[in-house]
């Protein structure tokens, strides 16, 4: 497994590959392919990749705040705050620490961005545990159920970086 900072803008199939099979069983949550644009790189965001084999396997996106305003939560959230928008990995490669090891290069990279605050609607298990242990100053972190118009619980995290 190797980490990639930057997912190059011609990975865009492989992000919605990816996608589609993470968002699978989030029902009702089924957006078109085309919806998975705001995962690629473009200007401010950030994108962490893991390719296994040459292949990409994961990724982890960081925005700015703005976009994401109208979301559960968020409208709290401090100006010099960036949003996790996306951290999805392969199925088979859930479990070994990879999610984990994304979301801290991501943050790293925000930190040396000048955001004070890191935020994000992580779904329950795997990625909201990497959140906990990757967003350790902790401010805010609340259940939200109906995210995305599933009927899973996510829970939002507001941290300092």
């Amino acid at each position: 497994m190797t980490l990639i900072i930057g997912v190059a803008a011609d990975e865009a199939e492989a992000v919605r590959r990816i996608s589609r099979k993470v968002l699978a069983d989030v029902p009702p949550y089924r957006p078109d392919p085309e919806d998975y644009a705001w995962c690629l790189p473009d200007g401010e965001r950030i994108v962490v990749g893991a390719y296994d084999h040459g292949t990409l396997a994961g990724f982890c996106t960081v925005d700015t705040i703005d976009q994401f305003r109208d979301l559960a939560h968020v409208p709290d959230s401090p100006a010099e705050t960036c949003y996790v928008s996306a951290l999805a990995l392969e199925p088979e490669l859930r479990g070994q620490g990879i999610g984990h090891l994304m979301l801290a290069e991501a943050v790293r990279r925000a930190r040396d961005r000048n955001w004070k605050y890191a935020s994000g609607h992580f779904r329950e298990g795997a990625s909201e545990r990497a959140a906990r242990r990757v967003l350790r100053d902790i401010i805010k972190a609340e259940p939200v159920r109906g995210h995305l118009g599933s009927w899973e619980t996510y829970h939002y995290i507001l941290a300092r970086l």
